[in-house]
């Protein structure tokens, strides 16, 4: 062992004395009986009880399903709309889930739209519709 890691070793036997020196006589009494240990732990980790669970860094929650109108129905809606732009916000108004806007397209026999997301259901619908309008024999 040279100076520089005789150091070293000085520095690291002062830091764990520091640290026994600022622990609870229970924690002491655990570490000295060998029902606890020493780590290290690199700056920013946290440490986790055993059994407990982390906590979340994005926010979970469980989709809810909402009711949207029949397919006919929807349709009729988009025609009765001018134009494109708001026959978007009439879709995304429906918040409808991923399932629900797929099931909607193929109901509407817009095609492709099997592995689409909502927004790209939406779009495709609104160009399937781009043209279409209401004619005098439609309900």
């Amino acid at each position: 062992m040279d100076d520089h890691d005789f150091s070293d070793f000085i520095v690291a036997l002062k830091l764990v004395g520091d640290l026994l020196t600022k622990s609870k006589a229970d924690d002491l009494k655990e570490l000295f009986s060998g029902e606890a240990t020493l780590g290290l732990v690199p700056r920013g980790w946290k440490i986790m009880p055993p059994g407990s669970r982390a906590p979340s860094t994005t926010k979970i929650t469980k989709a809810t399903k909402v009711e949207i109108p029949s397919a006919p129905r929807i349709r009729a809606m988009l025609l009765g709309v001018p134009h494109g732009e708001s026959r978007v916000s009439l879709l995304r108004d429906l918040e409808m889930g991923t399932m629900q806007a797929r099931r909607l397209a193929k109901e509407l026999g817009v095609g492709s739209a099997g592995r689409s997301s909502v927004d790209q259901v939406i779009e495709k619908i609104v160009e399937h519709y781009r043209d279409a309008t209401v004619s005098a024999d439609e309900p």
